[in-house]
């Protein structure tokens, strides 16, 4: 991860994603290694680290009776920090409830709970804000919401984003370097473009029976996509691929690189490292 980015933490059901959140934060304490947030080795330095970075981990739960102000003047007080008036008002605004300030959480939508609490987590004025599946639980506005909340963030304010989401789609749309977890294990770190357009290439060639076999007599792993068969290719292979392709008497009408959705990215990831 760099600063400057907004980066996507992705994994099924016990991966890992919130344990590792819980772990920069000093809630979890690792049981070997170490990791840094910008300049600072942690856990060493974590209470530096802790200086420029903030975030929400698991579902926001507020003071219900409270108001949405009383709610961050509290919450701040505990980490040492006094907010101004003009300083609330700001990040109220930046993340849309400043309307609701003063009126009890009771009231407040999952949607306005989830901007709220990303109030409380910019009010120390961080770097870097971690965000643990900001989006759970929320309607198709809420999600979207946040997801321009994220960008203004990182756009507007320069905030480096790193958030866990099971929502694949939206991380496409916002993130520009992800990684992927597994049993406690990174898989991948990558940009987003270059993990949509991996190494693959769809071919359609007639008979496409024999273009299987002389893919299988190479060594190229493939699958079959309907009229296309999808073969894992380095770029510089090609012209020898398809000289190959034409002296067996294979007809090629396209070859073109496959543009992945990070679903299916994600799924050839986690499914390739499980066998």
């Amino acid at each position: 991860m760099e600063k400057g980015d907004i980066f996507g933490f992705l994994g099924n059901n016990g991966a890992g994603k919130t344990t590792t959140i819980r772990i920069l934060f000093g809630l979890v304490h690792p049981t070997s290694g170490d990791f840094q947030v910008f300049d600072h080795r942690c856990p060493s330095q974590l209470n530096q680290a802790k200086k420029v970075m903030s975030g929400v981990v698991d579902t926001p739960s507020f003071y219900e009776t409270l108001s949405g102000r009383e709610n961050l003047l509290l919450l701040s007080s505990l980490s040492g920090f006094q907010p101004s008036p003009d300083e609330l008002l700001t990040v109220s605004q930046m993340v849309g409830i400043d309307r609701m300030l003063n009126r009890p959480v009771r009231i407040y939508s999952n949607g306005q709970k989830r901007r709220l609490s990303i109030a409380q987590a910019l009010l120390p004025r961080p770097d870097l804000i971690i965000l643990d599946e900001p989006t759970s639980g929320l309607d198709p506005q809420g999600v979207k919401s946040i997801r321009d909340i994220i960008l203004q963030l990182n756009t507007r304010y320069q905030l480096t984003v790193f958030f866990s989401s099971h929502l694949l789609s939206e991380v496409q749309k916002i993130c520009n370097r992800v990684a992927i977890i597994d049993q406690g294990k990174i898989l991948k770190v990558a940009r987003v473009d270059d993990l949509l357009f991996d190494s693959f290439f769809n071919i359609h060639a007639i008979p496409q029976e024999q273009l299987i076999h002389y893919l299988k007599e190479k060594g190229i792993p493939f699958q079959i996509k309907e009229k296309y068969v999808m073969a894992r290719l380095d770029e510089e292979n090609i012209p020898s691929l398809l000289e190959g392709l034409t002296r067996n008497g294979i007809a090629v009408y396209e070859i073109f690189r496959h543009q992945f959705s990070l679903e299916e990215a994600f799924l050839e990831t986690i499914e390739g490292a499980q066998k």
